[in-house]
Formats: structure tokens, sequence, C-alpha cells
């Protein structure tokens, strides 16, 4: 692969489009008409070497942004521990990062309670307006 064509990979990984990153790893096609410059684009892409580049660096993109409940687990366990840079994590944080961390380990799930409604208020009103 050309020092060029690394460059457009580069640009394409960065987020421009294909016309977009070929305009700027190759800068005399600044003033080329607009179908040459997509055209040219286009075929540098699908170049089976460019193409392998750009497959592989977005699918090591998607890897890197892959966040896991464990990832998240370990973020809040930091900050409700105040481990390293957030050891002056605020009691509003502090706070924060407890509860959604005991949401996802399930630890606010509800409770079920069971009432006699015998000799409660609701029983003896519905007891005297059914007389």
């Amino acid at each position: 692969m050309t020092a060029k064509q690394r460059k457009f990979v580069e640009e394409v990984l960065s987020g421009c489009s294909y016309t977009e990153a070929y305009r700027r790893a190759y800068p005399k096609s600044l003033t080329w008409a607009p179908i040459t410059l997509k055209t040219e684009a286009s075929r540098t892409a699908s170049t089976p070497k460019v193409k392998a580049a750009i497959e592989q660096g977005q699918a090591e993109a998607r890897a890197a942004a892959n966040i896991t409940r464990d990832d998240i687990l370990q973020a809040l366990g930091k900050i409700v521990k105040r481990v390293g840079k957030d050891a002056t994590a605020p009691a509003a944080a502090v706070v924060a990062a407890s509860t959604q961390a005991s949401r996802m380990l399930g630890c606010d799930a509800p409770t079920k309670i069971e009432m006699k409604v015998e000799g409660s208020l609701l029983h003896r009103i519905r007891k005297t307006t059914a007389k």
C-alpha cells in the first residue's frame, strides 16, 4: 500500500467520506470535476489492500467502542471506592454511582410484602358501606 493510500485509509477511518478522504490524501485532486473525484475515490476504496485496511480499522474501532456490563461496573466501583483520579469525586457522584451499581446488580429488586386487609381502615370502610 502506498503512503497516499494509507492516508486515504486514515481519513476514511477518521470519519471522512471517500471523496473527502481522497481530496485530503491526493491534494492534486482538488481541481478535479466532482464525478472524476468520486470515481477515483471509489476505485481507491475498492483496491484489495485499501479495502482490507478499512475493514480492519472499522472492526478495531467497533471492538474498542464495545463496552460491557463489567466495564461499567468497574468504572462505577472506582467512583464509589474513590480510587485513582476518582479519589476526589464529589459526594453526589459517589451516591449516583452507588445507586446505578446497585440497580445493575439487582439490589433494588422489588420486595413482596403481604398485608392483612382485615382490621385495616379500608376493610372497615368497605364493611360499613356494604351494610
